[in-house]
Order: structure tokens, then C-alpha cells, then sequence
């Protein structure tokens, strides 16, 4: 039983570069729908994505804490491994963050 037990503690090093992506904008407005159709596209089952309007509390979702619209215009940010790129506001930019152009 111990070892089938280690089996499932050991996470392959490709699942830990999985991508946390927060994106902040308005659910119903063009700019954030882009973004949203970028992480909503393809199988990507082990990324984790929060999306939380400009005056969702921080504390509710940690993700989105200290995130914010980026002047003015739907933003989002890429994790991995707790290190965070930096923000971006077109569909272009996140598959070029995401790996997919």
C-alpha cells in the first residue's frame, strides 16, 4: 500500500508548470470575452483560471488579489509556480503566454 501511496504524491514536473490565469474585466464586455475565449479554447484540463470583476473583493478569490483592470481595459495575468508575468489586455499576448502561437 506505501507504495502506491508515493505513486500519487509525485506530480510530473510538466502538471506543476500548469497555468493559474487570472483575468479582471467586465464578464459582458468584448475585451474580457477575448481573453476568456483564448483560456476557454483547447484541452487544457489542470490550468486553473478565476475571472473576477473590477470591484470583486480580493479576499473572496486569492488569485485575484492585487489584480486589476489595466488602463482601463480587461487584463490578464499568467502564474506558474507562484511567479506571475506580467499583465496583458489582448488575445494575441495570452496564447504567446499560454504556448499556443
Amino acid at each position: 500500500m506505501a507504495a502506491r501511496l508515493r505513486i500519487f504524491t509525485s506530480v510530473p514536473p510538466d502538471l506543476r508548470a500548469e497555468p493559474e490565469i487570472a483575468i479582471v474585466g467586465d464578464p459582458e464586455a468584448a475585451d474580457t470575452q477575448a481573453l476568456l475565449n483564448v483560456v476557454g479554447g483547447g484541452y487544457r484540463p489542470f490550468q486553473v483560471m478565476a475571472l473576477g470583476a473590477q470591484d470583486t473583493q480580493p479576499s473572496a478569490i486569492p488569485l485575484l488579489q492585487d489584480r486589476g483592470l489595466v488602463k482601463g481595459r480587461a487584463a490578464a495575468y499568467v502564474c506558474r509556480a507562484f511567479a506571475c508575468q506580467v499583465s496583458v489586455t489582448g488575445p494575441q499576448a495570452l496564447e504567446e503566454l499560454l504556448g499556443l502561437r
